[in-house]
């Protein structure tokens, strides 16, 4: 695949999935989320890495599956230096965007926010320092 679209893609991907208009799920036996296309899929993986002296970090790899679901493709940082800015905080962004969406982060914060109902300022009881959460027992 041509660099020009190995970037296009991952550009479209970034976007669509920070536009919640990709509906992502979780991947079968991997740290990572998938989105189903007509005759493709894409994954999103982290995986460990350790570099030459045995130090782990993450890497994200993008990977296009047929509908065999074998890998057609792998796209890592290292495929998109020089063509996007920044591009390991880039993957791992489109990482936790797949996670959130796969995850229903938004619905749970919206669900939660509905549970407690509508904000109303509270008076805070002086209290020890960390202690700024007004709590039943601090109302009058």
């Amino acid at each position: 695949m041509g660099r020009e679209k190995t970037v296009a893609l991952v550009r479209r991907l970034f976007e669509r999935t920070n536009d919640g208009e990709l509906a992502w799920e979780e991947a079968k036996g991997a740290d990572g989320f998938h989105v189903a296309f007509p005759q493709y899929a894409i994954v999103i993986a982290r995986r460990e890495a350790r570099d030459e002296w045995g130090s782990a970090s993450q890497r994200y790899v993008l990977s296009i599956l047929n509908a065999q679901d074998r890998v057609v493709e792998e796209i890592g940082h290292e495929d998109l230096a020089g063509s996007l800015q920044n591009p390991e905080k880039i993957m791992e962004s489109l990482y936790e965007g797949a996670r959130r969406r796969a995850m229903g982060v938004e619905e749970a914060f919206d669900s939660i926010l509905s549970s407690l109902g509508s904000s109303t300022p509270r008076k805070v009881a002086p209290g020890p320092p960390g202690e700024g959460v007004a709590s039943e027992k601090s109302r009058p």
